[in-house]
Parts: structure tokens; C-alpha cells; sequence
């Protein structure tokens, strides 16, 4: 009877064939070599971590066999065992192709995280047969666990040998852990450099540990206690996340005030009194400098993703500067240098540190602020301080919204507004699949003509980042290289120079945009054959709006010359130059200002200009507004009323779609009018009195 009992309890079934221990062990320490092998992407590499750190790599073989005896507790241990071995396998070889393309930062469980976002970027980083290839290999490893799990043999049951077994490897692991992190042959802290995390201490463990590395740390001292008692005494209200700790015992007060550094001294001549003096002659020196939001500039600021100066490295030469504009800026203004907590992928978090001015040093290692704690909760940043004298904040990234979840986490970050990708029409992509930078300017542009009052605008780039191909042959370099170490260097870094001179340019454009300038005056004579006759035409090729006043003391040289010139006029000085003719001339200038001569249009990233008296009129169609010169006609991305807010009063509105220049109006009747090109608009009944009242004054005024 107690035989068959025993032969029920444990199951119908053959025995594991050796020792389910044994196997664990052997399995466990040739997948850790491999998974070293793959992480390190070097044998000889993978072999010297074994011999030079055996005590560290016996540590992650105690990692892989915890995961393979907890395999072992099922019936069918061939299945469970291989599903296993897959899911190590595919984490290693991910991370060895990872670190392909970002080469210092490897696989942890925030990538995990970033789901249908990274499948979205595979054909940036592989080619189509290379994205065939992995298809084919997941369907196999797929095919061949279904046909593991549905072949594999049931296995007697070990009854409490199993749990035995897993008990022990446990305690072995938490006493190798014990051990090697109290001596530091292994750390808890996987910061500044996880790439050199994961060489020091192993794969298994860096990859595992970062599944609970995450969060922020509390600060040593900190206190619910002592925080609500800070705010008691400066008068603010603070509002914390939890109870405030009570103290129930005179041992608990004793210990927390220790903590606090509650028993040093006070400066000798503290006083409540003394405090609130500080405070108020604070407040006095603020309220001086207190400023209108009129007075207050626009702030743009612009974040470089894979952007370096080359010229860094030492054993390569450049046939120019490849990035002069930001040189120049950088020479001529204060710069510096800025030290971030990423290299080489995973900026958001530099994002977080610059819009936050929170440190990543109190986060683990495997955190990402974007993934966590701002998806659920607002935090201070620039963008909020901002906000509170007066300005409006817009984000924009021309990649996918939902990237980093950048779509959530900006509204967290106290941004009005967000613009991504989906937002952006008529942009081009590289070569490698990147939207090129140039875009961005005319949505920036956007951004702070849509709004009013001042703006705070936090644009992020992407034109530059890899995966760096090796530049083609039908696309002749920028600029060329030489010095390098292979011709594979060489091209793949004239590729990148090619996407870096035009990130470059977009700095110098960006800043030629905001060069407020409603007059130019021009010296004519400039000691060489490019004069000002030659840069006054330059400036109407690209600002045709914009008035020219030449200044010169050679006028029988020039005399003749000047209404020669294809410039948008406006007048002439002599040298000695008198002030109350420049005063004049300002003034001539800002009244012409006020009549709108042009219609300035961006369109599909460029700027043109169209003068008003060439529109014809324009129309509102399904979220763009067509503008009809006589010439051709001009498609938009606007609001019809935004583009008439920019025009004459010689435009009015004679339909809720459609918007008239009221000189090339000929009859009006009492639903449509007729142009003197004899074509038709329509006048609704809402706009037909105004266009009416509005075409007889304009008539009026003329006469």
C-alpha cells in the first residue's frame, strides 16, 4: 500500500536522467560563458573575465542556475528548461546587437519597456534582409519551443527534493551577494558607467539587478518630520507624498533627530527675527527688478542629439570645420562644457537632468524618469518656473510622440503645448531614415507666432544620430577625412560630417530667423568689390521686405549705381549724416512697417515671401488655406484667420472660406462678386453687408 501511494503522490513518469543539480550546475555555467561571450562580443575577452574574476563569474553562474531550478519544479523539465535557455539566449544576443549601435549603454529592463516604440526604429538600424533574418530566427525559436513544449516527456515529481534544491541555491545566491558586495567585488551601484557595470561585474547580474534598480533613492537625512517642519517655519506649504512619521517612543525622537543633525549648533547670532529681516530685503531687491512679461525675451533653447565636435579627435584631419556656426557661438559667447548621465543612447535622461536640474546619480541604474515617476506626477522644471512669469511653454521633437512617452511626460513637465512628428508635414528623411533637422525652424517659428506674450521653446534634434553608414558613392562628401584607420572609418565619418554641416547651418539659420531687424542701413563702400550695392541684393533675395538705407561719402561714384540695384529701397545718406534726416528715415520705416507688403509663408520647410499686392485672394480647404496669386497658387498649413491677421486692410473676408484683395474686385451682387479676371467667389450672408461697407471705404480711400 505505501508503495502505491508513493507512485501517486510522485507521478506517472521516468526520472530525470542524471541529476537534476548537476545538470543545473553544468548548463548554467556554459550559458554564463556565452552570455559573456555576447555581452563583451570577444571569447578572449569572455575568457579573461573567467580567469581574472572567477569569483565574480561564479556569482552569475549562481544567477543563471537560480532561473534553471525553478525550471526544474516542472513535470515537463525539457520545455521549461529550454524556454529558459531561449529567454537568456535573446536577452544576450539583444544586447550584443544593441550594443552595435549604441556602444555604451547595454541592454537593461527599461528597453523592455520601450515596446511597439523600438519596433518602430528597426529599419533605421538593420537593413531589409537583416530584419528578414531575425523574422526567421524568431519563428523558429517560437517553432521549436512548441514542438519542445508538446514532445517533451513528463518527469516524475520530486516532491520536496525540488523545493530543497531551490532553497539551497537560493541561500547561495543571497550569501555570495552578501559577501561580494560587502567586500566590493561587486557593487549595488551600477553608476557613472553601466557599460563598464556590466564588464566589471557580468551580464547575468547587471541585466538582472536592473529589473529592481530603480526609483530614486531617499536622501540620507530626509524626514517627512523634518520637512513639514521646515515649511512650518519658512511659511509655505509643502505637501508630502506620505503620513508624517509620528515619533511614539523617546528612543524613535532620539534617533531621528540624530539622523537630522538636529544637535548642531545654531549660528551664533540666529533669530527668527534675523531671518525675516534677510527675507524682506530679499523680496525689496526682487520687487526693484520686477519686470513686465513685455520685458521679458524669448527663450529658445535647443538640444543637439548626437552632436560633437570632431575636430576632438586626434588622429584624423578635416579638409574645413565642420561646424563652424557652433564654434563661432561657442568662441564668442560664454559656453562651457556640461557633464550629462548618458553617452551613446538614452538622452531623455539628459533631458530630465536639463529641464529638471534633478541629478540621475540618486536614480538606479536602470531608471528612466520618463518610464516612471513622471508619467504619474508633476514636477518642477523650466518649463513651469517659466509659466509662472508669464511665458508659454512648447516642447518639440521631430520624432514620435509617443517615443519615451514624451506625449504624457511633457504635460508632467508643466509644457503647454508638445509638438512631434505626426504634427510636421513635408520634411525629408536621410539616409538612414532620420527626419532631417530643417523642419524644425519653420515649427518653432510656428510655435511662437501662435501664441501670445513670450515663449519658452524646448526643441530636441535627431538628424545625427546613427546607425552611420558608410557615406555612398553617388553622394560626394562635405567634407573629406583623412588620418583614419580603415576606409570603412573614414566613410562612415565623412557620412556623419555630411549630417553634421547641415545640423550646423540649422544653428546659424535658426539665429538669422530671430534677428529682429526692420531696417538696414548700408555703408557703400566696404574696400573691396563686394560692396554694399552687392550685399544690398543679397538681402533682398532672402528678405525682400526688408528697407535698405545706404550710407555713402563717395555719391558721384554710387549716384548712378543705387536705382540700379534690385533692393527694396527706402533712401540714401550722405557722410557727415544728420540726425534729424536718420530720425526721419526710422520713422519713414516703421510706417511702411506698419503696412504689410508681404505675406511671409513657410512652405515645406522654406520661407517665401509673396507681396500682398500679388494675391489674388485666398481659400480655406481642409485645414490649409490656398493663397491664388495671379502666377501660381500657394498651399499652407494655417488658419484662415491667423493668415488674414498678417495681411492689408486692403484684404477682407467675403465668405467663411474664402478671403478677397478687394483691388481686384470688380462687381458685387448679393451672393456672389466678381473678380476682374472674371473668376467667382462666393459672399455668404453673414459677410455680405461687411464686404459691402468694407469695399466702399477701401474705394473711398483710394480716391
Amino acid at each position: 500500500m505505501k508503495k502505491r501511494n508513493k507512485v501517486v503522490r510522485e507521478g506517472v513518469g521516468v526520472r530525470f536522467p542524471i541529476s537534476p543539480s548537476l545538470f543545473a550546475l553544468i548548463e548554467s555555467t556554459i550559458l554564463a560563458f556565452i552570455l559573456e561571450i555576447l555581452s563583451r562580443r570577444s571569447f578572449v575577452s569572455a575568457v579573461e573575465f573567467v580567469f581574472q574574476k572567477p569569483h565574480v563569474f561564479l556569482f552569475n553562474v549562481i544567477i543563471v542556475a537560480l532561473s534553471l531550478v525553478l525550471a526544474l519544479l516542472f513535470r515537463k523539465k525539457v520545455f521549461a528548461l529550454t524556454l529558459v535557455t531561449t529567454i537568456w539566449l535573446g536577452f544576450g544576443i539583444a544586447n550584443c546587437v544593441l550594443l552595435s549601435f549604441r556602444t555604451a549603454s547595454p541592454l537593461t529592463s527599461v528597453d523592455l519597456q520601450l515596446g511597439l516604440e523600438a519596433i518602430q526604429m528597426v529599419n533605421i538600424y538593420f537593413e531589409w534582409w537583416q530584419l528578414v533574418l531575425i523574422v526567421i530566427g524568431v519563428v523558429f525559436a517560437i517553432a521549436l519551443l512548441l514542438i519542445v513544449a508538446i514532445r517533451s516527456p513528463k518527469f516524475r515529481k520530486e516532491g520536496q527534493h525540488a523545493y530543497l534544491r531551490l532553497t539551497s541555491c537560493l541561500v547561495v545566491f543571497l550569501l555570495a551577494l552578501f559577501t561580494l558586495t560587502n567586500i566590493g567585488h561587486v557593487s549595488t551601484n551600477l553608476r557613472p558607467s553601466l557599460y563598464d557595470a556590466y564588464l566589471e561585474y557580468g551580464f547575468p547580474y547587471c541585466f538582472s539587478y536592473s529589473f529592481f534598480d530603480i526609483g530614486i533613492n531617499k536622501p540620507k537625512y530626509y524626514s517627512g518630520r523634518e520637512v513639514q517642519y521646515i515649511s512650518d517655519e519658512i511659511d509655505i506649504e509643502v505637501e508630502i507624498d506620505h503620513e508624517v512619521d509620528e515619533v511614539t517612543t523617546f528612543f524613535d525622537e532620539i534617533i531621528e533627530t540624530v539622523e537630522i543633525g538636529a544637535f548642531k549648533e545654531k549660528p551664533p547670532e540666529y533669530t527668527v527675527d534675523a531671518i525675516e529681516a534677510i527675507r524682506d530685503t530679499l523680496a525689496k531687491k526682487a520687487a526693484e527688478k520686477e519686470r513686465s512679461a513685455e520685458d521679458y525675451p524669448n527663450i529658445i533653447f535647443v538640444q543637439l542629439e548626437s552632436f560633437f565636435d570632431p575636430m576632438t579627435i586626434k588622429h584624423l584631419t578635416f579638409s574645413e570645420d565642420p561646424i563652424p556656426v557652433f564654434r563661432s557661438l561657442k568662441d564668442g559667447n560664454t559656453s562651457g562644457k556640461l557633464n550629462v548621465p548618458t553617452v551613446a543612447g538614452g538622452t531623455a535622461n539628459t533631458e530630465f537632468e536639463v529641464l529638471t536640474g534633478c541629478c540621475l546619480d540618486f536614480f538606479g541604474a536602470g531608471e528612466f524618469p520618463y518610464y516612471s515617476i513622471l508619467r504619474e506626477k508633476a514636477v518642477e522644471s523650466l518649463a513651469t518656473d517659466l509659466r509662472i512669469n508669464g511665458y508659454t511653454a512648447t516642447g518639440i521633437h521631430n520624432y514620435t510622440g509617443s517615443f519615451y512617452y514624451r506625449n504624457d511626460v511633457y504635460q508632467n513637465l508643466g509644457f503647454n503645448n508638445f509638438v512631434s512628428i505626426e504634427y510636421m508635414d513635408g520634411y525629408e528623411k536621410t539616409l538612414t531614415q532620420w527626419p532631417k533637422d530643417e523642419i524644425l525652424k519653420d515649427v518653432m517659428k510656428d510655435a511662437i507666432r501662435l501664441t501670445e506674450g513670450k515663449d519658452f521653446i524646448y526643441t530636441i534634434t535627431v538628424q545625427t544620430h546613427g546607425k552611420y553608414i558608410e557615406i555612398p558613392e553617388e553622394m560626394a562628401p562635405v567634407i573629406t577625412v583623412e588620418g583614419a584607420r580603415s576606409e570603412e572609418e573614414k566613410n562612415v565619418m565623412e557620412f556623419y560630417l555630411a549630417m553634421l554641416t547641415e545640423v550646423d547651418k540649422l544653428i546659424g539659420d535658426i539665429i538669422r530667423e530671430y534677428e529682429d531687424f526692420n531696417l538696414v542701413f548700408m555703408d557703400l563702400e566696404w574696400g573691396n568689390e563686394k560692396n554694399g550695392l552687392y550685399w544690398g541684393e543679397e538681402i533682398y533675395k532672402v528678405a525682400p521686405h526688408l528697407p535698405v538705407v545706404f550710407i555713402t561719402g563717395y555719391n558721384d561714384k554710387f549716384a548712378q549705381h543705387i536705382l540700379l540695384t534690385n533692393v527694396n529701397l527706402l533712401g540714401y545718406l550722405t557722410k557727415p549724416v544728420h540726425t534729424d534726416i536718420l530720425h526721419r528715415y526710422i520713422v519713414k520705416a516703421d510706417a511702411r512697417q506698419e503696412r504689410i507688403e508681404y505675406l511671409v509663408m513657410s512652405i515645406q520647410g522654406r520661407t517665401v515671401s509673396v507681396h500682398t499686392k500679388d494675391i489674388v485672394f485666398l481659400e480655406s480647404e481642409a485645414h490649409k488655406v490656398l493663397v491664388h496669386t495671379e502666377q501660381k497658387t500657394y498651399t499652407i498649413y494655417e488658419k484662415l484667420s491667423d493668415v488674414m491677421g498678417r495681411l492689408s486692410e486692403a484684404f477682407t473676408q467675403c465668405h467663411k472660406s474664402f478671403v478677397v484683395n478687394m483691388n481686384y474686385i470688380s462687381v458685387i451682387d448679393s451672393k456672389t462678386l466678381r473678380l476682374k479676371n472674371n473668376m467667382k467667389l462666393p459672399v455668404s450672408r453673414t459677410y455680405s453687408a461687411q464686404i459691402r461697407k468694407d469695399f466702399f471705404e477701401f474705394a473711398r480711400k483710394k480716391i
